[in-house]
């Protein structure tokens, strides 16, 4: 194939021995053309880019839904397409590459695909609109009120840092957006360390790793060393307290009553409410108690022996059941008739509204 051989040529082509050219006069005369090396790379690339045997330009990753997890970001696809332009291709096939990469069936997808003169400029506008990217203004917000959670560890707070860091640099470089504000790398930097610095929760953590941040020029790599070295430190340093503390004797150091009497004021607070109810169970039960004392006094003034309730009333008996001294009658004791109750007695009283057998008594 031509394009092959020519590439060929070029690889195999020795350089120039110098700048400087000899003449048929033996005098040395300057050469206006460019060095070899950068006339070579040049004129393969320009081959590579008209050759037909050259890569279709390809998007790793696909552009999907805003629910989709496994999608591509948005500042991803925006270095895959600066990688695209610095290795030639041009803006026609990078903005056909970045539609092959979205979702078939996305309403998104038929309306690029149906856009005429589409730019890569009104391209990236686009795809900014659909995943809803923060500017540099919103981003820089959110990195000044970055705050490390309670679920997350040091070193995943000191990567969220620097994400977003990239991520402002990476906007005021590309400066798509034209209402967001540029910002200097140097000022972004020195957020970035007073975010980590006051974003720490564990103080210890943020003490040993202070003089780092005080640094300016201060690489990533050394950062995310010193976190993890301080932050496996403090792990151990937790781990053995934690074993001592298991195996220490009952007995109370001057410490531990130290640390006892600031909880003991909380605590005390605490316990007012318990205290209140067992003053007022103790005052039911000592009332209880005087009441029990009084009854079995009662009960022993009246012949009563403690812990036996006084016999009931004896029921009343009819005359003859009275002389024949019987303990259970069921006659009328009015008439001493056994077909009715005295109740239902219709026999008159004396004078006196007595009974007979009371009259006879008296």
């Amino acid at each position: 194939m031509p394009y092959l051989e020519d590439v060929k040529k070029l690889l195999t082509e020795k350089p120039s021995s110098g700048i400087k050219d000899k003449g048929k006069s033996g005098k040395s005369v300057k050469s206006d053309s460019k060095p070899p090396t950068v006339a070579k790379e040049d004129s393969v690339q320009k081959l590579l880019a008209t050759s037909a045997l050259r890569r279709q330009f390809k998007i790793n990753g696909q552009i999907g839904e805003l629910e989709q997890k496994d999608k591509i970001s948005f500042s991803s696809l925006a270095r895959q397409i600066q990688t695209g332009l610095a290795q030639g291709y041009a803006e026609s096939e990078i903005v056909d590459g970045v539609i092959r990469s979205i979702t078939p069936g996305m309403v998104l997808r038929s309306y690029l695909e149906t856009y005429k003169d589409l730019t890569l400029d009104w391209l990236k506008k686009i795809l900014r609109s659909h995943y809803g990217a923060k500017n540099t203004s919103e981003l820089y917000q959110t990195l000044a009120s970055l705050c490390q959670s309670t679920k997350e560890s040091p070193q995943a707070f000191l990567m969220n840092a620097l994400d977003l860091r990239q991520q402002i640099l990476f906007g005021c470089s590309e400066g798509d957006d034209d209402t967001s504000l540029q910002y200097d790398s140097g000022h972004i930097q020195r957020l970035f360390l007073r975010t980590v610095e006051t974003g720490l929760q564990d103080e210890s953590i943020r003490a040993k790793i202070r003089p780092f941040l005080k640094d300016p020029n201060v690489t990533d790599e050394v950062l995310i060393q010193q976190m993890s070295m301080a932050t496996s430190a403090e792990k151990e340093r937790d781990k053995k307290l934690r074993n001592s503390s298991k195996s220490k004797s009952p007995a109370l150091s001057v410490s531990a009553v130290s640390d006892g009497s600031t909880k003991g004021k909380e605590e005390s607070k605490k316990s007012t409410s318990q205290n209140d109810l067992l003053t007022a169970i103790s005052a039911i039960k000592s009332e209880v108690e005087a009441s029990k004392s009084e009854f079995r006094k009662k009960g022993s003034d009246q012949s009563v022996p403690p812990g036996k309730w006084p016999e009931r009333r004896r029921l009343p008996l009819c005359s003859s059941c009275l002389e024949n001294k019987q303990e259970y009658c069921n006659h009328c004791f009015k008439c001493g008739s056994d077909t009715h109750f005295a109740r239902g007695c219709r026999k008159p009283l004396n004078r006196n509204r007595l009974l007979p057998r009371d009259g006879k008594q008296s």
